[in-house]
């Protein structure tokens, strides 16, 4: 029973995976993009999981008397699909057609026309724009923070100027 749980976790995670790689492929004119993660490109506890896995593999298999060759693996599989999950949901995306905080949640995508008035602070990692912006059928806008690394903030500055034009900051 226990390892049916387990094919049957891997499997869901694997799906998912797929699922949100195909939300990322459909994305159409992406023109920037970064990592909203502090430490860049690398998640931490996805590639702790993995070398924990590799090192695993690494070993006799009689050391590991509960683990059997498939189910490392399993585990092996689970961390790949770890890894390139929080690696593309960490992803921010300017696109010609808005911002897409997260590929899998609407509520993080704002369409440029949505917008109605943003500001732009400079912090210590960065820049924090926040965009103030009305979805259909709602009465309150809503707001969106997103911090901007310096060294995008350039070309960051320029789409939203392209698109926003006609907002005074």
């Amino acid at each position: 029973m226990l390892r049916l749980n387990l094919y049957v976790f891997a499997a869901v995670g694997l799906l998912v995976t797929i699922r949100v790689v195909q939300f990322r492929w459909r994305l159409r004119k992406v023109r920037l993009y970064w990592y909203a993660r502090p430490l860049g490109i690398v998640p931490l506890f996805a590639s702790f999981f993995l070398g924990l896995i590799i090192i695993l593999k690494l070993l006799p298999v009689e050391k590991l008397p509960l683990l059997t060759p498939v189910d490392l693996n399993i585990y092996m599989l689970m961390g790949i699909c770890l890894f390139v999950l929080t690696r593309e949901l960490s992803l921010v995306y300017v696109t010609n057609n808005g911002i897409v905080k997260n590929v899998i949640n609407p509520k993080q995508t704002i369409a440029w026309f949505h917008v109605v008035d943003f500001a732009a602070k400079e912090t210590q990692n960065g820049w924090n724009y926040v965009f103030i912006y009305k979805q259909d059928g709602t009465k309150e806008p809503a707001r969106m923070d997103i911090l901007i690394p310096e060294r995008k903030k350039d070309a960051f500055d320029k789409l939203v100027h392209q698109h926003l034009s006609n907002l005074s900051k």
